[in-house]
């Protein structure tokens, strides 16, 4: 079930200040109107959108209007959840921003 009133976007990411960014970039854009919730590891990303576990209240947890996906988290290889998301018909319709960062200049 999608809210049809502000999606919200669903960000997967593993650190706190990449955290911290990212909801004051959305903050200052349209982008952010209908919300910012946060997972931090790309299983709990499927958990949440799949409403298992402690996210089975699916009223509780409607799906996002958007995803961004980071896909330097350390528990699982991020592309593996991004082929899952593919692959349910109910979350097929989600964009999904895929994002990575790197240390090296």
């Amino acid at each position: 079930m999608i809210s049809t009133s502000k999606p919200y976007i669903l960000v997967a990411e593993d650190y706190a200040e990449d955290r911290m960014q990212v909801m004051e970039a959305l903050k200052e854009s349209f982008a952010g109107a209908g919300g910012t919730r946060f997972v931090e590891f790309g299983d709990i990303l499927l958990d949440y959108l799949l409403h298992r576990g402690k996210f089975a209240e699916e009223e509780k947890f409607l799906l996002p209007g958007q995803i961004l996906l980071y896909l330097n988290m350390p528990q699982k290889e991020n592309w593996v959840q991004l082929k899952a998301i593919e692959s349910f018909l109910n979350l097929r319709c989600i964009p999904v921003i895929v994002l990575a960062t790197s240390n090296t200049e």
